[in-house]
């Protein structure tokens, strides 16, 4: 049997072309991911906005 390391996604997330969302993080509902961007981290704050790799915070 394999680990269960998947990312857990939220409700209404917006993720773009091309973005990764990798490993066992998690990500709040009404988060938007911008094109390209790599999230490696756990995002808990609804409603933000990341960009960048890693991907960051840059609109609450």
């Amino acid at each position: 049997m394999f680990p269960d390391d998947s990312p857990v996604i939220g409700n209404n997330v917006d993720i773009g072309q091309n973005a990764q969302v990798l490993g066992k993080v998690s990500i709040a509902d009404a988060v938007k991911i911008g094109a390209g961007a790599i999230v490696v981290n756990s995002v808990l704050e609804e409603g933000v906005t990341l960009v960048g790799v890693p991907a960051k915070i840059i609109r609450k």
